[in-house]
This record gives C-alpha cells, structure tokens and sequence, in this order.
C-alpha cells in the first residue's frame, strides 16, 4: 500500500520541521560542551591560582594537572566521536 502523496506546502513543513529539529539537537550538543570546558576551565583556574597562591604542593598540582588535562582529552575525543561523519574512517 502507498503512502497518499503530500502537498508541496507539506513537504516543505515536514522538511522544515525536520531542519529545526536537527539544528536544536546541534544546539544542544554545543550547548553541553561548552558548558563542560568551562567547568574545566573553572577548575584550572583554581588549580593555578592555589598553586601560585602555595597552597598546593608541587606533587599535589601536578597530579591535579595530569587528571584535568586527562579530562581535557576525554571532551575533545567525545567531541570528535560527534562530530565524525557516519562510515568515517578518522579516528
């Protein structure tokens, strides 16, 4: 059985529709991002400036300083893992 053919008028809603709804997925991924650097970035500021401040051993900060960066790496790789187009071959 077919479908019943849709109005140029409906297409271009259905079209439209779908435009919207992928630009507010997007929206929302980069919203998500953004907000995770900056909750890093947040906490390098502080890292940095109680080291600085020699309230933090050189020890202590460079281990603080090896987990963020790890952490760091983890949010480019999800970032990549997003953005990489389907069948990819880019790792």
């Amino acid at each position: 059985m077919t479908r019943p053919r849709l109005s140029r008028a409906a297409r271009a809603r259905a079209v439209a529709q779908e435009r919207a709804e992928e630009t507010e997925r997007l929206t929302a991924g980069v919203e998500r991002r953004l907000l995770g650097m900056e909750r890093l970035l947040n906490r390098v500021l502080l890292v940095k400036t109680a080291y600085r401040n020699g309230k933090l051993s050189d020890a202590r900060y460079g281990e603080l300083s090896r987990r963020l960066h790890g952490e760091w790496l983890a949010l480019k790789a999800e970032y990549a893992e997003q953005t990489r187009e389907p069948g990819s071959r880019r790792p």
